[in-house]
């Protein structure tokens, strides 16, 4: 799922698993929140938020089999604002050939 500069997006009860990339994607969406949803077996990330996005909230999600958990960052890109919270992140792998680790949480701040 992808939303894309949109605002005030509820994302939730899904099911999604099989998938090549990712699960659920904000790119510059406004308010969007991405709660109680279940994704499995992800070749890339669970759950996005990046770029020039105010105001996320991912909350109460379960992400199983996935290379990274839960990503927010571009925060250069004038993303701002994002709370993750009770999220259940397990089984993360190694992608082949990617040169860094698996990893549950990702969030890069802005360099001053």
């Amino acid at each position: 799922m992808n939303v894309f500069h949109a605002g005030s997006v509820l994302v939730s009860s899904n099911r999604i698993a099989d998938c090549a990339f990712l699960a659920i994607r904000s790119n510059a969406g406004s308010n969007c929140q991405m709660v109680g949803n279940s994704c499995a077996r992800l070749g890339e990330v669970g759950l996005y938020a990046e770029f020039a996005f105010e105001g996320a909230v991912i909350a109460n999600n379960l992400v199983d089999k996935g290379a990274t958990g839960i990503s927010v960052t571009n925060f250069n890109e004038g993303g701002r604002l994002a709370v993750v919270q009770g999220n259940l992140i397990r089984n993360l792998f190694f992608r082949k050939g990617a040169d860094s680790p698996a990893t549950a949480l990702q969030s890069r701040p802005t360099p001053w």
